[in-house]
């Protein structure tokens, strides 16, 4: 049976800290957690685990093909998935971070993380979510393997009551934080080429991006 935990109840502060050691254990244990970022309710899983990815796979219909983007709670974790060291990069992930941008990079060759494909990917969408809890529970657990949570129409879900009954039942835990506040898209820059490159237009938009970046292709 899904369990749904409140926003009401984490503003307590031991609640919090409780919550947020237990739902390490059970992540790690292949739980599926389900929370709101900025623009949709999303569901997760554990990228070092094999059985949550199978899981994860199995709710989300992706093929051994897919892989997934990842959350992840700063941007010393994500300098430690990839191997592009660019002052570009640190400055677009600092001014944006946390908040609704997914940077693409290369990933680095051979590491133990498993982001829902049978091949092992070229690159990695990595995002930092601005929700406070799940970013701390991100800090404890690592990154997690991401996927829009979709109503019965399969557009986004940007509350708890929107999630697709037939999703609901297979997810285990369920953070409520209430109605998300955007309804576009994230925004997608890829640093994979250079200049970086806008992938997708989303809740931030072009004229904030190049004023940080000047020189981003489109």
């Amino acid at each position: 049976m899904t369990r749904t935990i409140t926003s009401e109840k984490l503003k307590d502060k031991t609640y919090f800290e409780k919550t947020k050691f237990a739902l390490l254990t059970e992540i790690q244990n292949g739980k599926i957690l389900c929370a709101g970022l900025e623009n949709g309710y999303v569901y997760m899983a554990y990228p070092y685990s094999q059985d949550a990815v199978n899981k994860f796979r199995e709710i989300t219909q992706g093929d051994e093909d897919t892989f997934f983007p990842v959350l992840i709670p700063d941007f010393s974790t994500l300098a430690s998935l990839t191997s592009v060291s660019s002052p570009e990069l640190k400055l677009l992930a600092s001014t944006f971070w946390p908040g609704p941008l997914n940077v693409v990079t290369p990933l680095i060759p051979g590491l133990n993380i498993n982001l829902g494909a049978k091949t092992y990917p070229s690159n990695v969408y990595c995002r930092v979510p601005s929700n406070k809890f799940l970013r701390e529970l991100l800090g404890l657990v690592g990154p997690l393997i991401y996927a829009t949570a979709p109503q019965i129409s399969g557009q986004a879900a940007r509350q708890v009551v929107d999630i697709s009954p037939k999703i609901k039942k297979q997810i285990d835990i369920i953070v409520d934080s209430g109605r998300c506040r955007y309804t576009k898209p994230a925004t997608t820059v890829s640093f994979v080429v250079q200049p970086p490159k806008i992938m997708r237009h989303g809740i931030i938009d072009e004229t904030k991006l190049r004023s940080v970046l000047q020189h981003l292709s489109d």
